[in-house]
């Protein structure tokens, strides 16, 4: 083979290595979360909730695994139990008691201090779910 074979051979081959490295490296963007674990898997925002829920482009997910322990009372029966209320280290957590938590802050914590604390349908205490809140939760503020 002559020069200009060899030029044409090689400059043919770097078309096609560049051209399949470009078509791997576009290749189709992942597919939005429909589930809590596909929420948590594309790196959702998860609350500190319960149930657990996790945001994602402005989408909430809850964590229908996560079964709500009952409370019962002194004759055994489900009650609902004091009033709820932000607490935690932080008040990240939504709870009718106390809760211990560690005390780092991460920015998400500063969504929860406008959010609503109350007992949600479940009969448990939780963060009520509001565009405001998901969207805070998907995108916090940078400390």
């Amino acid at each position: 083979m002559d020069q200009d074979t060899w030029i044409a051979v090689v400059v043919v081959l770097l078309v096609v290595i560049l051209g399949y490295g470009m078509y791997a490296g576009f290749s189709e963007a992942p597919a939005e979360p429909t589930s809590f674990a596909e929420c948590v898997a594309a790196g959702g925002a998860i609350m500190e909730s319960f149930p657990e829920q996790c945001a994602f482009n402005g989408r909430t997910f809850t964590n229908s695994n996560q079964e709500v322990p009952p409370v019962s009372g002194d004759d055994g029966q489900s009650v609902a139990t004091g009033a709820c209320r932000p607490t935690g280290c932080s008040g990240q957590i939504c709870s009718d008691k106390d809760e211990v938590s560690t005390c780092e802050f991460q920015p998400q914590y500063a969504c929860y201090q406008t959010a609503t604390c109350e007992r949600q349908p479940t009969g448990v205490c939780g963060w009520t779910p509001t565009a405001a809140l998901t969207a805070c939760l998907a995108n916090p503020p940078q400390m």
